[in-house]
């Protein structure tokens, strides 16, 4: 027995001699075609071993196909001047089998000696993975985020530590960053991991942060690595990281200062100062940069880093293209790292993340012209950036001024714009608007904004605003006021104002005007200036009213010159709720509407008054009577932008009346729940005569279901704050919920249940017989409890 273990320690011994002391690293891949890809495994590890190590690794590729052995394709140390650590690199091309997730990972023995925060790290596997979605829909390819940053770093106890994995992803996906535990054996947590106090993993930037260590020694973690598209997650990245913490030191971390986000219009060129100092004065501080914008294929960023020096200034330069814009901005770190070493301490670094938004130029040369009576012509130019698929038409009416701001993209929705066209053809550069087929309306300005916008939905600077007010050569209606209000001899007021312009070579004196009521003819003048019109006799109670003029020369022949623009009358609709009258009306009208003011006629009053001027098309009435009638009216106040018509234009719509109602219905009810085990007796209690809307309420039902999912069926009705219950076979578990009901019959929703589980109640046998003859062969309850699916209990034998 002695010869075997002593041949075991010497096996352990040997074994442990050709192991490669693992202490970080990453697997990573790219796309190739189809369903193959190259993946590179990157493994950080103690260069006192390196004489034995292994140039073989085994990865498990996920697809429960085969694993593979692939061979060290280069081993450098991380500083040629120290080879301490050693950074191995292996690479290996594989060929899924078909769409899918797989998590393809590498498990090596062994992690190196004295990692504090893993039990016998020296004996632990180290483990690392990578898992990869393949998509069966559509032609998606992917590369894995690319990690620039070594995953080895210092710290000394007292001071704050920062790291980053300097990730940047190809493809221009989004990542996100959680902290994760260091695997072992079959990729569960390493055993007697724990997370140093203090620790935590920016979600956005991936900075690992922690507030300072409290004793030297050497710890890892792992940062998982999300990626994701359009929302989707792609995939995902397990990064061990190693600490070494030094003992407490003479030396502080520089500090880097640089603004943290930059915007810049593609095709121009952003040079920013970045510079960093360290409170040790003796110390030199050197600067670096890693990141997206440097990895971009042409024209990439430039980092003018200097020589060492306290402080010490370096520069950002990138020459942008418009092959650079993209929605997400790029991310790039600076780390910063003095020399602290030399004086015979630590070097201590610090990084910083910074953002960089491209931005394309916006269309060019954007113009605009009348094309007929209601229409009118925008034009623009392509623009430099002529990768952008299509264009966004946006129209609003009055000018706002805007001007983007040098990181504002598209058109904010607080401008007021609204989306007028989508035109998915970048080389499509003229639109032609006529409001839809209803027209453009004379008199009213009418401003525009166009964008670009790119396959990733990365969108343009804004254009200038540009408008146009067209001549007024048709009618415009300034009036559809309801006068009376009856569903049968109701009046409506109708009025226009005549066109300021015509064309008397085509279209000759004398004038008049058709009148449409409801897409019909129903009335005509014969005078140019014979603007009004009483319409009588029709059902203004219930009933909206549209109206449309035309205007016809009756010179040599009967032409028509044109029409209006359609206008609706103002309609009020009342939905009465318990207390209150919510008010909402609608109107199509060429006019703008600057405001509304709301009329009320109280119960048994004679007049209306006016109870709030208000912006919106709704409106709240408060503290009312229920049961009592209230009347209403609304009055718009409207306008054109022309000189030559009366300001300001009011329609009135028809007098609505109707009772508020108790119609809402009681809020849950938070109530409690108290079982007596012996007695099998339940008690359920609630504040008595309120719900949390503090509404007094008549009664409340309790309602009892098996489970929680189960149906509930009505056990009772109280007026009271109490139900008292007794289970009727003294057993009886399950869940309770109540409700409410109010005083004009308004029923509550169900407040949230209270699951019992009254003691169960069983004798247990005192001999059983395990012979497998059927009987007695179980332990188990006699009776039965009452509890469903209970275990029955084996001998340990049997």
């Amino acid at each position: 027995m002695k010869k075997l273990l002593l041949f075991i320690t010497l096996l352990g011994c040997y074994l442990s001699s050709f192991a490669t002391h693992n202490r970080a690293g990453q697997i990573t891949y790219k796309h190739i075609s189809g369903l193959t890809y190259e993946f590179e495994v990157v493994i950080y590890a103690d260069g006192t071993s390196s004489a034995f190590a292994r140039k073989d690794i085994e990865i498990d590729w996920g697809d429960n196909l085969k694993r593979d052995s692939l061979y060290v394709n280069s081993e450098n140390a991380i500083d040629p001047s120290d080879r301490t650590i050693i950074k191995r690199i292996w690479k290996g091309t594989h060929t899924f089998p078909g769409p899918g997730t797989y998590t393809v990972s590498v498990e090596d023995p062994n992690r190196n000696g004295g990692v504090d925060n893993i039990s016998n790290s020296v004996g632990v596997p180290f483990y690392l993975e990578t898992t990869i979605r393949i998509s069966p829909i559509g032609n998606i390819t992917n590369d894995s985020p690319q990690l620039l940053n070594d995953p080895i770093d210092e710290a000394c106890v007292g001071q704050p530590f920062i790291h980053n994995p300097g990730a940047y992803d190809p493809n221009g996906d989004s990542l996100a960053y959680e902290l994760a535990s260091s695997k072992g054996v079959g990729g569960f947590e390493a055993p007697g991991f724990y997370f140093p106090a203090n620790m935590t993993v920016d979600p956005i930037n991936g900075d690992l942060k922690w507030n300072y260590p409290t004793q030297a020694g050497q710890i890892n973690v792992a940062i998982l690595i999300k990626e994701y598209r359009n929302g989707v997650l792609l995939g995902s990245i397990l990064r061990d990281i190693q600490i070494d913490i030094k003992p407490v030191c003479d030396n502080q971390p520089p500090t880097i200062f640089s603004k943290q986000n930059y915007c810049i219009e593609a095709g121009k060129t952003l040079n920013e100062l970045i510079y960093s100092t360290d409170p040790n004065s003796q110390d030199k501080v050197t600067l670096s940069a890693s990141g997206a914008p440097f990895e971009v294929a042409n024209s990439p960023a430039m980092f003018n880093a200097g020589s060492p020096s306290n402080p010490i200034n370096s520069y950002f330069i990138w020459n942008t293209l418009c092959e650079h814009v993209q929605l997400k901005p790029y991310e790039f770190s600076v780390r910063a790292i003095d020399n602290g070493k030399d004086r015979g301490s630590i070097n201590l670094s610090t990084y910083k993340s910074h953002y960089v938004q491209v931005i394309a130029p916006s269309p060019d040369s954007f113009k605009i012209q009348a094309a007929g009576n209601a229409t009118a012509k925008l034009e623009w130019e392509n623009g430099k950036c002529k990768d952008a698929i299509g264009y966004y038409l946006y129209r609003r009416i009055d000018s706002t001024g805007f001007i983007p701001d040098s990181c504002t993209t598209g058109v904010p929705e607080v401008l007021g714009y609204t989306k007028i066209a989508d035109i998915n053809d970048i080389n499509t550069t003229t639109f032609i608007d006529d409001n839809e087929g209803n027209g453009l309306v004379p008199g009213i300005k009418y401003c525009y904004l166009i964008i670009s916008y790119f396959e990733d939905k990365a969108e343009s600077y804004a254009s200038e605003e540009i408008c146009i007010q067209l001549d007024k050569v048709v009618p415009l209606i300034t009036k559809t006021s309801v006068v009376q209000t009856n569903e049968t001899n109701g009046v409506m007021d109708l009025e226009w104002s005549p066109p300021n312009k015509i064309d008397s070579a085509n279209f000759p004196a004398p004038y008049g005007y058709l009148i449409y009521h409801n897409h019909q003819l129903i009335d005509s003048t014969s005078s140019f200036w014979d603007t009004a019109y009483i319409h009588s006799g029709i059902n203004t109670f219930n009933q909206q009213h549209n109206y449309k003029i035309e205007l016809w020369s009756y010179g040599n022949n009967r032409i028509k010159v044109g029409e209006s623009y359609p206008s609706n009358s103002l309609f009020l609709d009342l939905a009465p709720t318990d207390q209150a009258m919510n008010l909402s009306w609608n109107s199509i009208t060429p006019w703008r509407k600057d405001s509304f003011i709301v009329y009320r006629k109280d119960p048994n009053a004679n007049n209306f008054n006016a109870i709030d001027t208000v912006y919106d098309s709704h409106y709240t009435d408060k503290n009312l009577n229920n049961e009592e009638e209230y009347c209403y009216y609304i009055a718009e106040y409207g306008s054109y932008n022309l000189a030559n018509i009366d300001l300001p234009l009011i329609n009135l719509s028809q007098e609505a009346c109707d009772s508020p109602v108790d119609n809402v219905p009681p809020c849950p009810i938070s109530f409690t729940a108290d079982s007596d085990c012996d007695k099998s007796f339940l008690e359920l209690q609630w504040k008595k005569g309120e719900d949390e809307c503090e509404e007094v309420l008549a009664k409340y039902q309790i309602f009892y279901s098996t489970s929680i999912d189960g149906v509930m069926k009505l056990l009772g009705e109280v007026k009271g704050n109490v139900f008292s219950y007794k289970p009727p076979n003294d057993k009886e578990s399950g869940c309770y919920t109540i409700r409410g009901i109010d005083s004009v019959g308004n029923v509550g929703e169900f407040s949230t249940p209270i699951c019992i589980d009254f003691c169960p109640y069983f004798k247990l046998p005192n001999i059983f017989t395990p012979n497998g003859d059927g009987i007695n062969d179980f332990f188990e309850p006699i009776p039965p409890n009452n509890l469903p699916n209970t275990p029955k209990y084996r001998d340990i034998d049997s």
